[in-house]
């Protein structure tokens, strides 16, 4: 009975790993995931605007010390930015180079569950952007609204000032880890019983 329960367990934990996904990053943001745009930094937070997504969930900026939504006054100043930036046609205000290559300055791991990089950079070109979420939005009155539909689609931005720092998180345990520990309980519930 031992050797089956020790079978079961272990094939069962294997289930369990072999669909782990990676969390939420809880620690404060590097400086590879942000830029510095005048007096702010800014976080290209999601690929999308809306609390709920299909698979993701989009947390709010404060769950990071210091971060918040923007302001208007701060979009603009962001979209000016991008404006000035595609003057030449070439997408460099979010794109850093290391010795690995290209990438994207992104957010994405901070505050979304699923999404994880950028797969397309269209709306942030085309100044698509927002910061307060589209379900919160006070000039959307109804959420099957075609202005409530293209502001989901906008890609999410959060601020803060700009000052170094240490930042603070939220602990947010992976569900499998909190299974295997039970497995492991179980185990030695089962054990003790009978070695006793």
């Amino acid at each position: 009975m031992i050797k089956f329960a020790h079978k079961f367990l272990f094939i069962a934990s294997m289930f369990f790993l072999s669909s782990a996904q990676a969390g939420l990053i809880t620690s404060d943001l590097t400086e590879d995931n942000y830029v510095v745009i005048g007096e702010l930094q800014w976080a290209w937070a999601s690929p999308v605007n809306v609390e709920i997504w299909n698979n993701n969930t989009l947390y709010a900026p404060n769950i990071h010390t210091g971060w918040s939504y923007a302001s208007d006054e701060q979009l603009n100043l962001l979209k000016a930015a991008i404006r000035e930036d595609m003057l030449d046609n070439v997408f460099e205000l979010f794109t850093r180079t290391n010795a690995n290559g290209s990438f994207y300055v992104h957010a994405f791991e901070y505050w979304n569950s699923f999404y994880s990089y950028v797969d397309t950079t269209e709306d942030v070109e085309a100044e698509i952007v927002r910061s307060v979420w589209a379900e919160n939005d006070p000039l959307v009155s109804v959420n099957n609204s075609l202005a409530y539909m293209l502001m989901e689609q906008a890609d999410t931005f959060y601020v803060r000032p700009n000052v170094q720092g240490g930042g603070g998180s939220v602990s947010v345990p992976e569900p499998t880890t909190i299974m295997i520990f039970g497995f492991c309980l179980i185990a030695l519930a089962v054990r003790q019983k009978f070695i006793l």
